[in-house]
């Protein structure tokens, strides 16, 4: 089967660019000539979403991904619900157009609620141990990595949203049993600053913290990187990891609210013009 290169979805960025409201076009009623636009686009998809070329299928998710470009002030559910469609495509540079799509100029709430099912799914999924062993190169385990690296962009996009309501996925993500997908979520976490998020890894460093295996301790110091960076919290984590996790449950202890923003206030929801 002839893949589709995730290099395409670099194409995003600069649509992304040109992106504007259409004066014709109301929140909730859309002018003449983009409704036609997006009927066809939906027929296309529809009809050639299960083609076997990844091409026709690439083609066809691209027109009905760019719509909304033109009239950033009046999006449907419903395309977003299409595009959903996509993300479970057996071509990975299909999938995560379709995630780049959902991430950007989609819906707001249609494709923060698509992609929270997608990664749920994937959380559960990966929670099971990496089938060969952590460096196995089975077909499975390959699968296995694939499937990672695809969440980490999934809640990437989860975490660009900047929505209260993702925080439980995140904190499902790093409490997982697997100690790779915690780190990872941990990591994708941050423009998150979230109160129950720092627990969790907190919670999650806890039951490392006494190991002395290299993957136990990489996983310590990179969670005591994000713990630092999402709490305050500024001790370095050295070579006594108890100690580490002792001083910052102190000063966690004594921080007070809860609190979930983006590092830029300021900043547009995704999807909305600057």
């Amino acid at each position: 089967m002839r893949a589709v290169s995730t290099l395409m979805t670099l194409l995003l960025v600069s649509a992304w660019a040109r992106a504007g409201n259409c004066d014709a076009c109301m929140e909730t009623a859309m002018c003449i000539r983009h409704s036609k636009e997006e009927t066809e686009a939906l027929k296309v998809w529809n009809r050639d979403k299960s083609k076997k070329d990844p091409m026709v299928r690439k083609a066809a998710l691209d027109q009905l991904g760019k719509l909304n470009n033109d009239h950033l002030n009046c999006r449907h559910e419903k395309v977003a619900e299409a595009i959903a469609d996509a993300l479970t495509d057996v071509d990975t540079g299909i999938r995560d157009a379709a995630r780049g799509y959902l991430a950007t100029n989609q819906e707001r709430r249609t494709a923060m609620a698509e992609l929270t099912k997608l990664a749920e799914k994937l959380i559960a999924k990966l929670g099971k141990p990496r089938p060969g062993g952590r460096s196995g190169n089975s077909e499975a385990g390959l699968e296995w990595d694939n499937q990672l690296a695809f969440l980490k962009s999934v809640l990437d996009s989860l975490a660009g949203f900047g929505d209260p309501d993702v925080v439980p996925t995140f904190e499902k993500a790093i409490r997982s049993s697997n100690v790779m997908l915690a780190v990872a979520a941990a990591k994708s976490s941050m423009p998150i600053r979230s109160r129950v998020l720092v627990e969790a890894m907190l919670d999650k460093a806890s039951l490392i913290a006494d190991k002395k295996d290299p993957d136990s301790q990489g996983a310590l110091k990179e969670l005591a990187l994000y713990v630092n960076g999402a709490s305050g919290f500024g001790e370095a984590l050295g070579d006594d990891g108890p100690a580490w996790l002792k001083a910052a449950r102190k000063f966690w202890s004594g921080q007070k609210g809860s609190f979930v923003e983006t590092p830029d206030p300021d900043a547009p929801p995704p999807g909305e013009p600057k």
